[in-house]
């Protein structure tokens, strides 16, 4: 008969080996505004009251029009499960515009407008915006300094259809610290020098402009591409 001590002793290190070589995979996931609770939308100053929920994404700074435009994205990250280690923004241009560029803002974590039940897709507007502050002038972005995160400039030049992306080690700190699954992002306009609008696709969109090309909903939606760590067969031992 086997002594129990080593019978005991033997599992012990069967299980420090598998503790020792768990599995690691590198997974990469692409979570669109039309996943889970994600969601899309705009706001307008000269309109602060409109909700433009089932629209393609606009922003605008133009104080001599006035408009002061700015794009709103939610992203659902409940299914991401290990360490991020990657994140890049995508937009799909609903237009062919060549305007420069777009300053990405993340509403911080735990902030107003952070969780579920701070914003609706079909009800968000200028006026109820958590993260806005109005000065009732068109001079600046309105946003709560302390409730916002700036993370760098997205260039937008390019034709219909061109899929336009954002990567910076902010954004990617940003995601890492979330705590409730969700990330509120927010884009605007803070050069004069184009008085233009930039117009990208949103998850309502079948098709871009003047209907091609075309697909289904949710096609063009707005996505961030996620590549995280999962360790999967790792077994603990409890002594």
């Amino acid at each position: 008969m086997k002594s129990p001590t080593l019978c005991l002793l033997f599992v012990s290190v069967i299980l420090i080996t598998h503790s020792a070589f768990g599995v690691t995979n590198v997974i990469t996931n692409i979570v669109t505004t039309a996943k889970g609770n994600g969601a899309d939308t705009w706001t307008s100053e000269s309109s602060p009251d409109t909700n433009y929920g089932a629209d393609h994404l606009n922003a605008r700074w133009a104080p001599s029009k006035p408009r002061n435009d700015n794009i709103v994205l939610r992203f659902d990250l409940s299914g991401i499960s290990g360490t991020i280690t990657d994140v890049t923004l995508t937009m799909i241009k609903y237009r062919d515009y060549e305007q420069g560029d777009l300053t990405v803002y993340g509403v911080k974590n735990g902030e107003a407008g952070d969780a579920l039940s701070d914003w609706t897709e079909a009800g968000l507007t200028y006026n109820n915006a958590p993260w806005i502050t109005q000065d009732g002038s068109y001079d600046d972005n309105d946003f709560n300094g302390s409730m916002t995160a700036a993370f760098g400039t997205m260039d937008t030049e390019g034709n219909k259809g061109d899929t336009k992306s954002f990567s910076d080690p902010d954004l990617l700190s940003y995601l890492m610290s979330d705590s409730n699954g969700l990330v509120t992002l927010v884009l605007t306009r803070e050069s004069l020098d184009k008085d233009h609008q930039e117009r990208f696709a949103s998850k309502e969109d079948s098709a871009l402009d003047e209907g091609s090309p075309s697909g289904s909903a949710g096609d063009y939606a707005p996505s961030l591409v996620i590549r995280y760590i999962k360790i999967e067969g790792t077994l603990i031992l409890i002594r």
